[in-house]
């Protein structure tokens, strides 16, 4: 199981992306409420979190500043 962060703590609603400049993370979440049971890194770098449905619950991408175009404009965790 991967888990580049523990950035549940900055998600203030149901669906939210955050960019955490500390570890360089961009993570969308799609169900708060939803608990991890697996996580699957698809390609390098990409994290996939799944509940125990199997239902795609948040993703996660690592070295987001050199992936996606102005990750810092995303929410940024404080």
């Amino acid at each position: 199981m991967y888990r580049s962060s523990n950035i549940r703590k900055y998600w203030r609603s149901e669906r939210e992306s955050c960019y955490d400049a500390e570890t360089d993370t961009l993570s969308i979440i799609f169900r708060a409420d939803a608990r991890v049971a697996e996580s699957d890194e698809d390609k390098p770098g990409v994290i996939l979190d799944y509940d125990e449905q199997d239902s795609l619950v948040s993703l996660e991408i690592l070295d987001a500043s050199n992936r996606v175009t102005d990750a810092r404009k995303i929410v940024t965790a404080e």
